[in-house]
């Protein structure tokens, strides 16, 4: 009977042991220009897996390049090869909007990182994002830009997420401003037409709307060459570390939105994991928030798994908390939650600082 038993207790343990782990599919730039903050929410999906899970799930992870069409693919390939039927990453609005259809008709849930367009609210019932919709950044900019000048000139990529975001701000504009919007190819490098363009129509503040932050500093150098000095907006990259040690104090006066800082929306808890994350990886390469909007779209994810209810469901039907307090996903699969939303912030001596700390005049 012992030998029996233990037997019993051997199989159970070695079945255990080798019992296949749920995967999970990434899809991330990890090469490209959009490489540091793919990088960024690499590193936080694999943390939060030992955090969260103790690596209960197999992460696999692709590499999208922030292109469309390989989102498209690796999207079938983990579909249809891999068998997987969640997926996180995805920080590039095109290659979430590419692939959606993939994962839709499949029925795979996605918790999105990235992929702040507009147009994303439409891409179905299993496409979640923690990223807030960039309706409310381009709110807040126009709206600072709206009581300030009466000549703005937008420089666009043509990316779905700078388009979304550009289109979402000339859309508040009711004939209060001229504005003046230009767009150019990611593989562009020369901006010096564009910029004596809008140095000729006398544009006086100027939003460099990139999907990068290497494009951010590619134009932003360009634009020191002139001798033209309008107030400059961004969108994320302007606090960026890449941008920042490019630039240093010269960036002052730069006005972007991005997210709160860290310190401003996790809890107590939250900021001993982002300490302990920094730790283990360093400081991220492209923005903190980035560790925040992976790690609770991974703790979403892994409460609907564990739930036993379909994922989706259990989605739209609760409200979580981990690092950060109260948070919850709409109908459209966007996030809810009063600490996680864009905010207006400034480079003031070389670094991000929050616009409502200072005298908005001063940026006049």
């Amino acid at each position: 009977m012992k030998i029996l038993l233990t037997a019993y207790i051997l199989i159970l343990f070695t079945s255990n042991l080798y019992a296949e782990k749920v995967k999970i599919g990434v899809s991330l730039p990890l090469s490209g220009n959009a490489s540091t903050y793919g990088t960024d929410v690499k590193n936080a999906l694999i943390f939060a897996n030992k955090q969260l899970s103790n690596n209960e799930y197999e992460l696999i992870i692709e590499d999208d390049k922030c292109i469309d069409r390989e989102a498209v693919n690796i999207a079938n390939k983990l579909v249809n090869i891999d068998k997987v039927k969640y997926i996180l990453g995805l920080t590039c609005s095109g290659a979430v909007l590419a692939s959606a259809p993939v994962y839709e008709k499949n029925k795979v849930t996605v918790i999105a990182s990235g992929g702040g367009a507009p147009d994303i609210i439409h891409a179905g019932d299993y496409i979640f994002r923690t990223i807030p919709n960039l309706e409310i950044a381009a709110k807040k900019l126009f709206a600072h830009m709206n009581s300030n000048y009466k000549n703005i000139g937008i420089i666009t990529e043509e990316t779905a997420y700078c388009q979304g975001l550009t289109d979402s701000l000339i859309e508040k504009n009711r004939n209060n401003i001229s504005i003046t919007n230009e767009s150019f190819l990611s593989d562009t490098s020369d901006f010096r037409t564009i910029l004596t363009k809008m140095k000729s129509k006398k544009v006086e503040a100027l939003f460099i709307n990139t999907q990068t932050e290497v494009g951010l500093v590619t134009i932003y150098k360009q634009l020191q060459t002139l001798n033209w000095h309008p107030q400059v907006y961004s969108a994320y990259w302007a606090g960026s570390p890449t941008f920042l040690n490019a630039f240093g104090s010269k960036a002052d006066g730069v006005i972007y939105s991005s997210l709160p800082f860290n310190n401003e929306v996790l809890n107590t808890k939250g900021l001993e994991v982002y300490s302990e994350f920094e730790k283990k990886y360093g400081p991220p390469k492209s923005g903190e928030f980035l560790f925040t909007l992976s790690y609770i779209a991974f703790d979403a994810l892994n409460k609907a798994i564990i739930s036993k209810v379909e994922p989706r469901d259990y989605l739209y039907e609760n409200k979580f908390s981990n690092i950060v307090d109260n948070y919850s996903f709409d109908r459209n699969g966007d996030i809810i939650s009063n600490k996680i939303t864009f905010v207006l912030k400034t480079i003031k001596d070389g670094k991000p600082s929050s616009i409502a700390k200072h005298n908005l005049a001063s940026f006049r």
